[in-house]
């Protein structure tokens, strides 16, 4: 999950720069964005718990929240993917 929110963020980038604008939604792209960097830090703090504390609990509780943050940022990228790949997909597939 820490590793692959810089991808979603550089998806949403790409998406903002290349689709027509007002296709897609800034609110929608921002957000992506937004979950990616809570992701990270919900990650880091899960990862400071479990090494600094003698329980796990909290750790877990963290590490929940970034695993449902990163579902939700997912399926959101993936339906706007959906809903707006014959406007990016062509010019992604130009660009490679």
């Amino acid at each position: 999950m820490y590793s692959n929110a810089p991808v979603l963020v550089q998806l949403a980038d790409y998406a903002s720069e290349h689709a027509d604008r007002g296709a897609i939604p800034e609110e929608v792209l921002e957000s992506i964005r937004s979950d990616a960097f809570q992701i990270r830090i919900c990650v880091l703090i899960a990862l400071a718990q479990h090494v600094f504390s003698q329980s796990s609990v909290a750790a877990r509780i963290s590490a929940h929240r970034a695993t449902v943050a990163y579902t939700a940022m997912l399926a959101r990228m993936t339906s706007t993917f959906q809903e707006h790949s014959a406007l990016l997909f062509p010019k992604f597939l130009d660009a490679m």
